[in-house]
């Protein structure tokens, strides 16, 4: 009886060691699903707070007498501080149509500016609804306060 106790319990041993290792492995695995998710919800995100800022971008360069005020400003530096091919390719589409589309956007004569407290205020509503993050705020703030 006693040769049969050591190979129950060697097997006993193996089984319990593997099924935890399995275990240990499936955990790792959801987790990593999980991040994956996360990670794609939040670019998912970012994607179409980017695609509105263009849209309202687009629509304001294409109405007659818009004017492009910090939102437009935002977008523009948020294009440039993505940098990569990606920004680049959409500012020169922009600076080529800028040559073709000459007509459909002529600049208003006596449009008004808005002041730098509104410009300010909607930064900061920008900001607070995450449009911008810290660095883009802040940067756009220096911006807009260094052409004073």
């Amino acid at each position: 009886m006693i040769m049969r106790r050591r190979p129950l319990l060697r097997a006993a041993v193996i089984g319990g060691g593997a099924y935890v290792a399995g275990k240990k492995s499936a955990q790792r695995s959801a987790e990593q699903a999980q991040e994956q998710q996360q990670t794609q919800r939040s670019e998912d995100e970012q994607n179409e707070r980017i695609a509105s800022l263009e849209q309202e971008q687009h629509q304001a360069q294409h109405e007659p007498g818009g004017e492009e005020g910090p939102a437009g400003q935002a977008g523009q530096e948020r294009q440039a501080g993505q940098g990569g091919q990606g920004g680049q390719e959409r500012q020169e589409r922009q600076a080529g149509q800028g040559g073709q589309g000459g007509q459909e956007r002529q600049a208003p004569a006596a449009v008004p500016k808005p002041s730098m407290l509104d410009q300010l205020n909607q930064l900061n509503q920008l900001h607070k609804q995450g449009a911008l993050s810290d660095s883009e705020f802040t940067a756009a703030k220096a911006k807009l306060l260094g052409s004073a």
